[in-house]
């Protein structure tokens, strides 16, 4: 047999129209593939998505944090690599506990994170299973 001419071809991976990242206000997010025949299907729950997942119809407006994956299936090339982006939606002023540090730092007192708690905690974890 002749492998000259032979070539793989594979189903384009879907492109978001948004870059994934952290927002300050809603975001409507397009999905889009040139390959020939093929059909998105998208999760906004971080699951990979199968061709039973949703199929992609039009924009999808993400209002919060989402984690959305999206693939496409062409009945020539089959199933495309996943595409995945976090959209964090963070309205100025709404960060976790700002209005419970900003209290806090007004009345005195030193405002620990659940970020620094969990680190701290983990460290003592770490340090306590170490040999003497």
């Amino acid at each position: 047999m002749n492998y000259e001419n032979l070539c793989c071809f594979l189903t384009e991976s879907p492109k978001f129209s948004v870059k994934p990242g952290k927002y300050n206000e809603p975001r409507t997010v397009k999905i889009t593939n040139s390959t020939a025949g093929a059909t998105i299907y998208d999760t906004t729950d971080g699951w990979t998505p199968t061709a039973e997942s949703q199929r992609y119809t039009g924009p999808i407006k993400v209002s919060s944090t989402t984690k959305l994956r999206a693939i496409a299936i062409s009945p020539r090339t089959g199933r495309s690599f996943v595409t995945a982006g976090k959209y964090t939606i963070d309205p100025p002023g709404t960060a976790p506990n700002s209005h419970a540090a900003a209290a806090a730092r007004s009345a005195g007192a030193h405002a620990t994170t659940p970020e620094k708690l969990s680190s701290r905690k983990a460290q003592r974890c770490i340090l306590s299973s170490l040999p003497l």
